[in-house]
Formats: structure tokens, C-alpha cells, sequence
């Protein structure tokens, strides 16, 4: 009885450590990956310099700032794919929903703080558009739409439409500024919603789903990337919700 006592003992004690390890494991990969988000946006904007430099500049810097917006966006979405290998889906979804929270807050502050706006701008103005500037940032959609994703839809579903938001909307840019086409709806053009389109079709593919649900998540999102500005939704909002509901309905997973 004695052994058995202690050997209870043990695993508890075994499996408590554990569950420790789990949670620092989790919230430093947590703070890792805001840190990692953090400065690749510091260190886009600071590339990017000011936006009456770019004005300046011509286009060819423009193009160049432009571009390096796609990537920093692509990027921060590469991190957080990656970390939903780490982190389980209900303490990530949480996490990124206390990051949508922080950045409102912060928004709140900046705009009764003219020191504070200050340090905003220089850090992040030129990442910003026109309406970011005393308004919410794209960054706040982008987490509660990858949050939202995250809380309603399998794993593998929410890893595809983070994938769509952060690769297929930057493909859906850059095509569409560099090379133009016929205008569908708004600033959207036929080559920008084919990019996008493609891209997201092979991650589909890439990821192990169907032909038919590869083809509903790539088509939600081009839909949403091309309305999302007359419709008035944020399309880092938009974006990952309109592929995840694509996704739950193909799978015949919404009444």
C-alpha cells in the first residue's frame, strides 16, 4: 500500500511538472513570437522610412515600401501558422484575442495622447494607410480574425485561412498593382483576384485538402479580398472568417 502510495505520488508530482512545463512552454513561445511580430514590423517601417519621404522618393520607392508591407504581413502570418503547431488552439485563440485587446486599448490611449500617437507614427507610420492613421491598425483585425478563425473551426481549417489572409492577400497586391487588368469591383483587378485565387488553391492543395475544398477556400477568399473594401469590412477580418464558414459549409459542417 505504501509503494502504491508513493508511486501515486510520483506520477502526480510527474504530471504536475508537466502541466508547468506545458504553460511556461506555451506562454514563451507567447511573448517570443509578439516579440518576433513586433520587430519585424519595427523593422519594415524603419526600411520603409516616412510617408512624406516616399512621396518624395518617386515610385520606384513606393513600389518598394509596397512591397515590403506584403512581406512583413506574410510574414507575421507565417508565425502564426508555425506556432499553431506549438501552441494548442484554445490558449492560442485567447493570446491573439488579448493582443486584438492590447492594440485597442493602446488605440484608445494614442488618440487621447498626442505623445503617444507620436511614438506610434514614428514606429509604425509608414506601415499605416490613410485611415490607420487615427484608426484601428490593420494588426488589430488581422489577430481577431485569426483568433476567430482559430475558436470556430478545426485546426487544419483555421491553418488554411490564416494562410490565405497572409499569402494570398499580399499575392492579390502586389499582381494587382504591378500589372493592373480589368476592375472587377472597386480597386479590385482580375489579376489580383487570380493571384489570389491561385495562391491560395495550392495551399490547399499543399495542406492535404480536397480539389473541391481547396477550391471553396480559395474562392471565399478572393471574394472576400475583393469586396472587403465596399462591403466595409476589414479584409484582415473578413478574410480568414469568409474561409473558414466556405470551409464549414463544404464539409457540410453548417446547417
Amino acid at each position: 500500500v505504501v509503494c502504491s502510495a508513493e508511486k501515486m505520488t510520483s506520477e502526480a508530482l510527474r504530471s504536475s511538472a508537466d502541466g508547468d512545463w506545458s504553460e511556461l512552454k506555451i506562454l514563451f513561445f507567447f511573448l517570443a513570437s509578439a516579440v518576433l511580430v513586433i520587430l519585424l514590423q519595427v523593422a519594415t517601417a524603419r526600411e520603409g522610412g516616412n510617408d512624406s519621404a516616399c512621396s518624395t522618393a518617386g515610385s520606384a520607392n513606393r513600389s518598394s515600401l509596397h512591397i515590403r508591407r506584403r512581406l512583413q504581413h506574410a510574414s507575421t502570418g507565417g508565425v502564426f501558422w508555425a506556432l499553431s503547431y506549438i501552441i494548442p488552439p484554445v490558449p492560442g485563440a485567447f493570446m491573439l484575442l488579448l493582443g486584438a485587446a492590447t492594440l485597442g486599448v493602446f488605440h484608445i490611449v494614442r488618440l487621447r495622447s498626442n505623445a503617444a500617437q507620436d511614438f506610434y507614427l514614428r514606429l509604425f507610420g509608414s506601415l499605416l494607410r490613410p485611415h490607420e492613421m487615427h484608426g484601428l491598425p490593420g494588426a488589430f483585425y488581422f489577430l481577431l480574425g485569426t483568433a476567430f478563425v482559430t475558436l470556430l473551426c478545426p485546426i487544419d481549417e483555421a491553418r488554411l485561412a490564416v494562410l490565405c489572409l497572409s499569402l494570398g492577400d499580399p499575392a492579390a497586391a502586389i499582381v494587382g498593382s504591378s500589372f493592373g487588368g480589368l476592375n472587377l469591383v472597386a480597386h479590385a483587378s482580375l489579376g489580383g483576384c487570380l493571384a489570389c485565387f491561385s495562391v491560395c488553391f495550392c495551399l490547399g492543395l499543399l495542406l492535404d485538402f480536397s480539389g473541391r475544398d481547396a477550391f471553396m477556400a480559395s474562392a471565399a477568399a478572393t471574394v472576400a479580398e475583393a469586396t472587403a473594401g465596399f462591403v466595409g469590412i476589414d479584409d484582415n477580418l473578413f478574410i480568414p472568417i469568409a474561409v473558414g464558414f466556405a470551409m464549414r459549409i463544404g464539409r457540410g459542417n453548417v446547417a
